[in-house]
């Protein structure tokens, strides 16, 4: 997991600066550790059920080298496991079928393939029970084929489960629980690996997907500050071609993700590492990650990313919430210099976040996010959320802190389109520790070069130290539109154009407490600030200026002035200039 630990630095840098990260290493994807109620959390087990008959496979015994199959039937109690090393198949397939298995004591299933074998393991009619004491419960590896892998009802009982594969799939139904373990620094509860192989061009495609009810229980290790993940996919390049696979997480409706100890850990990480592959993270109706017993430092709730080799290309990413029939909240994380959800492109591929309606996320700790959405290249950005889907972060007690601000939506562009729509609350809380304040920001939407920037927030918005809403760019044209109230310490609207973008300003909503109310400028563009909303302020309702003498148009439902190419409907709480700054 050393690579993710590379791209969580990559978070902490970029918030601070424009630094960029080169990843040399291939990543892994995880399929998962595994226990159910029977498990003696961290200790042993409790009494095995009792027990039917030896376990048998046919037509090849477990065991067997080089079994052809094409189909291996298992059924019984193993109290050593199952295994089929280097598995030659037949018409270049091999399947070992679990449907009649009672219980694997020790050992897991162990399949594995030298060459361009598809490997099956299935379970998916009865809920047999599957330990590995010492090692991985399912493991399935070749090289240069797909390996499918389903369980479904079962208790998987094992220090860690792998599947390695060019293209691997996991659907689990199952009580997913990990092993705390005192000699690594990184914990899976679901892990899949993908990796091509060196001499053959095939890229490696991840799938994970949760049955409904689902419940994964990840435990990392509080001494090391490693890479502690709940479910874990990653796909990677291996041979060094620029081709990757893709990597799809799909956790069904009601699927409870739980991680503890979760030291620059997440719930779910999902990654890529090459020119292309996509990366998505989809989470069903009612679906939940927990990481909130308040050891999460640097960790995300979901961590989505797609990794280039240095060229800036990348595929795409994207996070999806399904809409949920009753509002809850669907993450939580405790800890400092946290977020909900982080989704990166490291390329030119395009970022989507959406939480569709009555998913809640709370994030509770120093300097941390609700969602972090940035493209480091021209991929558009767009991050929406639905109604009910309100964002909170809560203020730590200032002794934890990393970086130096906290946001409720933070999304960056290196060049492409940004729209951040809010149709759910956003709120930020940020501590205030003796003379040391870290600023909130409730949105908070950057692009370079130029890319368009557009802020729409129907929901309110609460920022404690800070801006409301920030929308900025450079020759990209800037729209905000707020509906809901804004209430803020320093500013409740900025919008900036630092070149030639045209700068949009529609308040319908009510901003209380800010210095400024709307503040917005352009250095050689046009500006047009409409407000109808009640603005109460400390210094200034409105300022709105042009640098470079574009046009200025203020309509504030007050009395009327005009000056050169200045239209204002305005007040002395408005002013209003262009050529000057």
């Amino acid at each position: 997991m050393s690579n993710r630990r590379a791209g969580r630095t990559l978070r902490g840098n970029f918030l601070g600066s424009a630094s960029r990260l080169g990843l040399a290493k291939a990543k892994i994807v995880f399929l998962p550790i595994v226990a159910g109620a029977a498990f003696a959390w961290g200790i042993g087990f409790d009494a095995e059920p009792a027990r039917a008959a030896a376990g048998v496979c046919a037509p090849d015994a477990s065991g067997t080298a080089a079994a052809t199959g094409p189909i291996e039937s298992c059924s019984g109690d193993f109290a050593t496991g199952i295994s089929y090393p280097g598995a030659v198949g037949t018409a270049g397939s091999f399947e070992v079928d679990l449907n009649s298995v009672t219980n694997v004591a020790d050992g897991g299933v162990i399949v594995s393939s030298g060459g361009a074998v598809n490997l099956t393991v299935t379970q998916f009619a009865t809920a047999g029970n599957i330990s590995n004491l010492s090692g991985n419960g399912i493991d399935v590896t070749n090289f240069g084929a797909n390996i499918a892998i389903t369980t479904v009802g079962a208790t998987l009982r094992l220090r860690e489960s792998v599947s390695m594969a060019s293209n691997c799939s996991l659907q689990a139904a199952a009580t997913l629980r990990s092993m705390p373990r005192a000699t690594s620094g990184a914990e899976w509860a679901v892990r899949a690996r993908a990796l091509s192989d060196r001499s053959r061009a095939t890229p490696g495609n991840v799938s994970i997907t949760t049955a409904a009810n689902t419940v994964v229980i990840g435990n990392g290790l509080t001494a090391l500050v490693g890479s502690n993940v709940a479910i874990y996919a990653s796909a990677a390049d291996g041979n060094a071609d620029g081709v990757a696979g893709s990597v799809t997480v799909t956790l069904g409706n009601f699927t409870a993700v739980t991680l503890t100890n979760a030291a620059n850990g997440a719930g779910i990480s999902a990654d890529t590492f090459g020119d292309t592959g996509n990366v998505n993270v989809t989470l069903g109706n009612g679906a939940t990650i927990t990481l909130n017993d308040g050891t999460a430092n640097d960790a995300s709730g979901i961590y989505a990313v797609a990794q280039d080799t240095g060229n800036l290309l990348t595929g795409n990413v994207a996070v999806a919430l399904n809409s949920s029939v009753a509002n809850h909240t669907t993450i939580t994380v405790t800890g400092d210099n946290n977020s909900a959800i982080t989704a990166r492109s490291e390329g030119g591929g395009n970022v989507t976040v959406n939480t569709g309606v009555n998913n809640k996320l709370v994030v509770n700790g120093d300097t941390s996010f609700g969602v972090i959405a940035t493209g480091l290249s021209t991929g558009a950005v767009n991050v929406t959320t639905g109604i009910g889907s309100d964002i909170t972060v809560n203020a730590g007690d200032g002794a934890g802190a990393i970086y130096g601000f906290s946001a409720g939506i933070y999304a960056f562009d290196g060049g492409g389109n940004i729209d951040v729509t809010a149709n759910g609350a956003v709120a930020v809380f940020g501590f205030n520790a003796g003379n040391l304040t870290a600023p909130t920001y409730g949105i908070f939407a950057q692009t370079f070069g130029g890319g368009n920037v557009s802020v729409t927030a129907t929901g309110g918005v609460t920022s404690q130290w800070g801006l409301g809403i920030g929308a900025f760019s450079v020759d990209g044209n800037i729209a905000v539109t707020s509906v809901g109230p804004i209430t803020a310490a320093t500013y409740g609207i900025v919008a900036e154009s630092s070149g030639t973008g045209n700068v949009t300003v529609t308040n319908s909503g009510n901003i209380s407490q800010p210095v400024f109310g709307i503040y917005a400028d352009t250095a050689n563009g046009n500006l047009y600030v409409n407000n109808s909303g009640n603005i109460s302020v400390t210094t200034k309702g409105i300022n709105a200026f042009s640098t470079a003498n574009g046009a200025v148009t203020v309509f504030g439902n007050m009395t009327t002035t005009t000056v050169g190419n200045i239209t204002s409907f305005n007040n002395p709480n408005i002013l209003v200039s262009a050529g000057t700054k």
